[in-house]
């Protein structure tokens, strides 16, 4: 049975009708027992996605019935088999160290690294656009074989939204896109900002920066906060570190391609600061902020790949907190980076537990309950 096309309806925290209403499962990503589930709400333009089974079941009700059993057998057959520890593998270190000497690392397949960003969680609109420029690059270069006339097309990239919606991490994987289909020589980014760019002094910032894109050529240069290279044009020397990067993308357009990141509206403000700037960076990609039930769904991914599990309690008082935390958030909300850091002090309070306890098994190790929760939730506040 499939779950695509199925009717569902969006619920809240305390089991209520949501405020998304009802809505339609238009697709599903990834293999295995863990799968990203994307729906279209009628009251929404874009999708929503949500963590099956995890937090599926939190936050959508299947209205077929019989349907919904089914799935709900699986997602309990999946939390038993959870809990039951996988035998341990033993491998000889001298085989392992003869095995690596002996192999090359292989060649990264662009559908594994395609599938990689899309199962990320939420950042629909990104992953759209991401595959749109990977197509075009693609076909462009199939022209180019047959002798057709090739499009012009700009690789460099603008992304906008708050921070912790995966900027940098898709910044990191379009590198590995653009050097699988070979629009990049190395499979490499180097990661700026800044301080690393601009100096105190007039002529030491283009040496300094042309050291950054230097390093960077034949890959990718990601640029964080960009738009504090231009905070105070008139008594800085950051715009002639734009200048030597303007000049540097002229000069090796088929060996170096530029991201830039940061604010919406304070990007915008700095690519309307340089015309340069404008005509080279042409392609936006925002990154909105994660909803409720896509943070929830960070925070059970997180425990799945690091072999945690949270009890029934501790969901619900972190789905509480989250609610709480997303009523009041600015545009300073750290979204994943939030939770990436709510899920690291749960960890730490949950050791600070258990190694008093006498006899510690592996369901001690593994789990996480309400009280790791609030004591980590108190150390926040």
């Amino acid at each position: 049975m499939e779950l695509v096309g199925q009717r569902v309806k969006h619920m809240s925290i305390n089991g209520r009708p949501g405020k998304y209403g009802l809505g339609t499962i238009v697709k599903t990503q990834g293999t295995g027992t863990i799968k990203q589930v994307y729906v279209k709400f009628d009251t929404l333009k874009e999708e929503k996605s949500f963590l099956f089974p995890g937090c599926f079941y939190k936050y959508l009700k299947l209205e077929d019935k019989k349907l919904a059993k089914v799935f709900a057998e699986r997602a309990a057959e999946y939390s038993t088999e959870r809990k039951e520890p996988e035998a341990e593998k033993h491998t000889e270190p001298e085989a392992v160290e003869s095995a690596e000497s002996e192999t090359e690392e292989p060649e990264e397949s662009l559908s594994d690294i395609m599938a990689e960003l899309d199962n990320m969680i939420g950042l629909t609109d990104v992953k759209h656009s991401v595959h749109l420029l990977t197509s075009f690059i693609q076909t462009s270069k199939m022209r180019e074989e047959h002798g057709l006339k090739v499009p012009v097309i700009s690789k460099h990239l603008v992304f906008t939204g708050n921070p912790g919606t995966g900027k940098t991490t898709v910044a990191r994987l379009i590198a590995r896109i653009y050097h699988a289909i070979g629009a990049i020589e190395e499979d490499k980014m180097v990661e700026t900002s800044r301080v690393d760019l601009v100096a105190g002094y007039l002529g030491q910032t283009a040496i300094k920066t042309q050291k950054v894109i230097n390093e960077a050529l034949g890959g990718v240069l990601f640029i964080d906060e960009a738009y504090s290279l231009t905070v105070d044009i008139d008594r800085d020397f950051g715009m002639e570190a734009v200048n030597t990067l303007l000049n540097a993308m002229e000069n090796n357009r088929e060996n170096l391609v530029v991201i830039i990141a940061g604010y919406e509206d304070l990007m915008k403000k700095f690519i309307s600061s340089n015309p340069g700037l404008a005509s080279r960076f042409n392609r936006v990609l925002h990154f909105k902020d994660y909803d409720q039930a896509e943070l929830m769904s960070i925070m059970e991914l997180m425990c799945e790949n690091n072999e945690y599990r949270l009890d029934e309690d501790a969901k619900e008082r972190i789905d509480a907190y989250v609610n709480e935390v997303s009523l009041d958030r600015g545009k300073d909300f750290g979204n994943g980076r939030f939770i990436r850091n709510l899920f690291e002090r749960i960890i730490a309070y949950q050791a600070e537990r258990i190694v008093t306890l006498p006899d510690v098994s592996a369901e001690d190790l593994t789990e996480l309950t309400a009280s790791d929760v609030e004591n980590a939730i108190n150390d926040a506040a």
